[in-house]
């Protein structure tokens, strides 16, 4: 059984976690302060649709690439985007301010989760890792979805594992996850996980059915209209964004190539397949995914185990260190790699053995084991299996890493107990012998 963890007050009132918060803020200022310049591809297009929001112009990567898109993205994070942009006009610098107060919010909401699982010392130390992490740091300076996307999912994890259960607070809930979803796509997704781990949480299958219904009318409430937009917009089934079939189908055919762990393996992929690339630059988005879904369902039956090689591949390209990074207009490699070895790479095996005490937890616990092997699934059979996707998992990363150390440290203070106490018996015999002895020597009066 495990051990309850004891209590003083919310964990937002301790002063050890307010300073940590604080100092979350402090240290992405500092970093976000100092960066100049737009990273290019991903960061560059959210850019393009925001700011065309912001002038009334709609949601449309218009001045980005060849073809205009309208349904590319999810809208979550160019929304906040445009927002600062009305504010403060189209000013990057803004837009980076705003990512830092995310990121500070995730590490509250992180350690929020780790006060609903642990101790208030374990909370302290979640909250002094995530101030400092450096990939949590980087990515409240990257113009990116991932810092919004985690903050709203994890706020839902969060709310749906330490609440009382109800109606409206599953459907809260619900509505959260949606909110994520639409924010980064993949994450519409977990309500599949989500619905086993309520099966295994709830009383009964009554009340099983009865929160997963809420959950799922919450995600619904938020998602239809959007998808109701799209299917106006493109007339085509279209939940959240395009781009799915044939990404799936190029970055799968991509790492089952032989020569796939060569430098310059994208460039030969890109010559091996002309045709690929004709369609890309030819075709929209939208029709892309039309015209390559039969070629995608024919890679995964015509040869299965090539479909499995690329799993394999994307399986450990997912999970290797990062080697290089993209901070403004600069990048970097060897001390990329060098942060990733030292923050993540050797931590790896306190990260399994902390994913083990986060099942035998509890509930809330086996939720974020949940939360890991579905991103990690979600990478491995269907998207890219690229190192910066990690994000999705690093507040479970610290989590469980604090637990692997609490736990380490409870071990050693009880092996050194143990070593000392034979000794101690011997002291106190002693000291009980010369009393004795001291006694008797003593005349009587």
């Amino acid at each position: 059984m495990r051990r309850q963890p004891t209590r003083s007050g919310p964990w937002w009132r301790d002063g050890w976690c307010l300073f940590w918060l604080v100092l979350a803020l402090g240290i992405r200022v500092a970093y976000a302060w100092q960066l100049s310049g737009l990273e290019k591809s991903d960061p560059a297009e959210y850019d393009a649709i925001a700011w065309n929001v912001a002038q009334g112009i709609g949601f449309t990567n218009r001045g980005f690439g060849a073809h205009e898109s309208w349904v590319r993205r999810p809208p979550g994070f160019p929304f906040l985007l445009a927002g600062i942009y009305v504010l403060f006009g189209h000013s990057l610098f803004a837009a980076r301010m705003a990512q830092c107060a995310v990121g500070v919010l995730l590490c509250a909401v992180t350690c929020a989760i780790a006060d609903s699982i642990s101790q208030r010392r374990t909370v302290r130390r979640v909250a002094a890792a995530a101030a400092v992490y450096p990939y949590l740091i980087y990515y409240s300076g990257y113009i990116m979805s991932e810092n919004l996307g985690s903050l709203l999912f994890y706020s839902s994890i969060w709310w749906i594992s330490s609440r009382p259960p109800g109606p409206v607070a599953d459907l809260l809930g619900g509505a959260l996850l949606g909110l994520s979803g639409l924010t980064r796509s993949f994450y519409i997704g977990f309500v599949g996980p989500l619905g086993l781990w309520i099966v295994g949480a709830a009383p009964s299958k009554s009340v099983a059915c009865a929160r997963y219904a809420a959950i799922i009318l919450g995600v619904m409430l938020v998602v239809c209209p959007w998808m109701m937009r799209n299917q106006r917009i493109t007339g085509r089934f279209i939940p959240v964004q395009s781009d799915s079939v044939a990404g799936f189908y190029r970055w799968h055919l991509w790492f089952s190539q032989d020569d796939f762990w060569d430098a310059d393996s994208w460039q030969r992929f890109q010559e091996r397949n002309p045709e690929l690339a004709t369609r890309r630059r030819a075709l929209s988005d939208v029709e892309l995914d039309r015209v390559l879904l039969g070629d995608a369902i024919a890679y995964v039956v015509s040869d299965p185990a090539r479909y499995l090689r690329s799993c394999e591949r994307k399986f450990v390209w997912f999970w290797r260190p990062s080697t290089f990074a993209f901070t403004g207009t600069a990048t970097l490699r060897d001390s990329a790699l060098w942060i990733s070895v030292a923050a993540y790479l050797l931590w790896l095996p306190a990260f399994a053995f902390g994913l083990v005490r986060l099942w035998r937890s509890g509930r809330p616990g086996r939720l974020l084991v949940w939360v890991v092997a579905y991103v990690t699934a979600f990478h491995t059979f269907y998207w890219y299996g690229s190192p910066r996707f990690r994000f999705s998992i690093y507040p479970v990363f610290l989590i469980a890493c604090c637990l692997a150390v609490e736990r380490s440290v409870r071990g050693a203070a009880t092996q050194r107990n143990s070593a000392t106490t034979p000794f101690q018996r011997n002291s106190n015999k002693q000291s009980e012998e010369s009393a004795i002895a001291s006694a008797a020597e003593t005349p009587q009066l």
